[in-house]
């Protein structure tokens, strides 16, 4: 079938609306019609040559749409179903499947990088004939995709489904990233640096976990408002203190028990850990081009401070994101608040913009 994808050519030029072909699910995959699809920073690193892809590629690792088709075999989801995807796709069969930590699953991750499904090939052509590179096995700029059935997950029918997106990606990776990689535990202190989409979920998921303070820092009055929306108590503007020292006056002299770096800076990492208490926890999440490395002094480690890496805030899709869904369901989990511009494919270039320019949180591209 034809259908209508934003595809990137060349590094550092605008996204191209055109027509490319989609093959019909094989097995152990579905076709699902987009409803909505987030975009992402991750996107614009993506753009900018600052993540290693293979050129063309449809973009987008965060929606929600409708089953339209689903592959030869069984499968977890049914043709209608509505679905949120995830951009890990779990085998269930490796090593970090069998132990608890499908995030990591070594047979999605090679193919995925690669810009392919699990069997190695694209379902996406251009009408030359051309291979289109998948992004993450999802490519959500494109208005109908075909991806592996263990990346959608079924939802509940009477959940609007169009904020759901990103759910798959800013949700995921930010709550994630303290409840599960950061393991905050009740009444801890939570320093959450950078407050865009991740970190305003990493925000909400101290709140959730019933954290005691939770500074937000960042530069962006409008951002550090947003903070304070989410469930921070505190904020801070790093541009006019200095980070660590006022984190750690901010906590009686301790360092915050958490503190969750969701910029992809290496000034900020080593801050992260400079705020730490002994015994303390920083998370990094946030996205830095390839190759990008932190400096820290090592004499903070002796104290057993920890640095963690956070990769998709260490989730099981098929277990966590409903349990996301319930949240919002319940009116605990803010997630059309994410949502600050809606708009229509052919805009995407102008919502990557926006990353750029460091404004709004998240745009939502409607396919309906």
């Amino acid at each position: 079938m034809r259908t209508k994808a934003a595809v990137l050519h060349e590094f550092n030029t605008p996204l191209v609306v055109e027509e490319v072909e989609l093959q019909a699910p094989k097995a152990n995959e579905v076709s699902v019609e987009m409803v909505s699809s987030g975009v992402c920073h991750s996107d614009l690193h993506i753009v900018q040559g600052h993540i290693p892809v293979n050129l063309p590629i449809i973009c987008g690792h965060e929606g929600a749409g409708i089953v339209t088709a689903v592959g030869p075999g069984p499968s977890p989801v049914q043709v209608g179903d509505r679905v949120v995807l995830s951009w890990v796709s779990p085998c269930g069969n490796c090593n970090y499947c069998a132990t608890g930590n499908p995030a990591l699953c070594m047979t999605a991750i090679g193919p995925s990088y690669e810009g392919q499904l699990h069997d190695g090939t694209s379902r996406f052509t251009a009408p030359d004939g051309t291979t289109i590179s998948h992004h993450l096995m999802l490519s959500t700029y494109s208005r109908e995709v075909t991806v592996p059935a263990s990346a959608a997950i079924p939802v509940p029918d009477d959940v609007p489904l169009e904020p759901l997106a990103v759910i798959g990606c800013a949700v995921s990776t930010g709550v994630g990233a303290v409840v599960n990689t950061g393991n905050v535990q009740l009444g801890d202190s939570v320093a959450v640096i950078g407050c865009g989409g991740i970190g305003l979920n990493a925000i909400q998921g101290a709140r959730l976990r019933g954290a005691g303070k939770i500074i937000g820092v960042d530069i962006a009055e409008h951002k550090l408002e947003a903070a304070r929306r989410f469930g921070a108590t505190h904020t801070v503007n790093a541009s006019e203190v200095e980070t660590a020292e006022t984190l750690i006056a901010m906590t009686g002299g301790l360092g915050v028990d958490l503190a969750v770096e969701a910029i992809g800076h290496p000034e900020t990492v080593a801050t992260a850990v400079r705020s730490l208490r002994r015994g303390g926890t920083a998370v990094q999440v946030g996205i830095a081009p390839y190759g990008t490395e932190v400096s820290v002094d090592m004499t903070l480690l002796l104290d057993e401070r920890k640095l963690l890496g956070c990769y998709y805030g260490s989730l099981r899709p098929a277990f966590d994101i409903p349990r996301y869904v319930e949240l919002y369901r319940a009116g605990r989990l803010l997630v059309d608040e994410l949502v600050t511009a809606e708009i229509d494919q052919e805009d995407i270039n102008g919502a990557l913009h926006q990353f750029e320019l460091g404004e709004g949180i998240r745009s939502l591209v409607r396919y309906s």
